[in-house]
């Protein structure tokens, strides 16, 4: 992926301690950002389950960074439907994410997790959640933005993005990032 532009990058350093990632976006979160940071933050997703950063701290960093950013960004491009019809983009095993997810996030596992949708009306109902299963959800709908992108057009790929957050990875997303901020508030 080339730097579209200043702002835009995948790596990023991570100090002991004091971990101090940059963005992938610096820029503010506006209903009038650049389409291309939406496919910034989905190559990056990407590229972190399928290449890693190295440790497991920098991983759990650059997910964590990642997930905030995708959820701010998620409402802020705007695109016009693409109703052509479109080739579906090519399965990425979900036995194959699960793997990787596992391998660069160790110290993940499962949780305990509140329907809201369900508690009205109900007392206490809760569902176990598994942040390896979170992830691969995630990662597997990002990937499918990817190549919508790179082989449809950017206004179907943009759809995808918005339309898969609200029915399935959005979910996925929220209830990931309690969990993951239950594991930093617990160390």
């Amino acid at each position: 992926m080339g730097d579209p532009s200043p702002g835009i990058g995948i790596r990023t350093p991570s100090l002991p301690f004091l971990p101090t990632p940059q963005p992938l976006w610096r820029g503010r979160f506006t209903k009038n950002m650049q389409a291309h940071v939406i496919k910034a933050l989905a190559d990056a997703f990407v590229a972190l389950i399928r290449r890693g950063e190295g440790t497991t701290e920098a991983n759990e960093a650059a997910l964590q960074r990642l997930l905030d950013q995708l959820d701010r960004a998620r409402d802020c491009v705007e695109f016009e439907f693409d109703d052509r019809v479109y080739p579906e983009p090519p399965e990425w095993p979900y036995e194959t994410r699960r793997a990787l997810i596992c391998e660069r996030f160790e110290r993940y596992g499962m949780y305990d997790v509140t329907d809201p949708a369900r508690d009205l009306g109900h007392e206490n109902m809760t569902d176990v959640g598994d942040a390896i299963d979170d992830i691969a959800d995630i990662v597997g709908e990002l990937s499918d933005v990817v190549w919508l992108w790179e082989h449809t057009s950017q206004g179907n790929a943009l759809w995808y993005f918005h339309f898969s957050y609200k029915t399935h990875w959005g979910e996925h997303l929220r209830e990931l990032k309690s969990y993951l901020l239950a594991l930093e508030s617990a160390q």
